[in-house]
């Protein structure tokens, strides 16, 4: 019987360090203290072994409001992801096209017009 390999879970600023590539510089505002996106980098390249399996929660939808099921449903399923340019909208589908399985996914639509705007609770 084949092994299953070992799950790890990520949460979205993981995978937003590693889509931007994020940094994080020293006091002097210049020197590199730590590489996020770099960091990602080994455990991406295990999953694609197939040496671990990277799961995410739901739960992670949370912070940004609508992520109730009955909103999901509400929705058709649909998410709006907005982005601060359209390089770094570009990156996410790039890495998500790379990484997920594209037939069970789809972009509906995009726009550089469609800013996010906060929720009054």
């Amino acid at each position: 019987m084949a092994t299953s390999p070992k799950r790890i879970a990520w949460d979205a600023c993981s995978w937003i360090a590693h889509i931007q590539k994020e940094k994080i510089l020293g006091a002097d505002g210049k020197t590199v203290a730590e590489d996020r996106g770099a960091m990602c980098r080994p455990v991406l390249n295990a999953a694609e072994r197939g040496i671990l399996e990277i799961v995410v929660s739901a739960l992670s939808l949370v912070p940004w409001g609508g992520a109730t099921d009955d909103a999901w449903r509400g929705a058709q399923h649909n998410v709006t992801f907005r982005f601060d340019s359209s390089e770094y909208r570009s990156n996410f589908l790039n890495e998500a096209t790379r990484l997920l399985d594209t037939s069970r996914w789809t972009t509906v639509s995009a726009s550089d017009t469609d800013p996010a705007t906060p929720r009054h609770r």
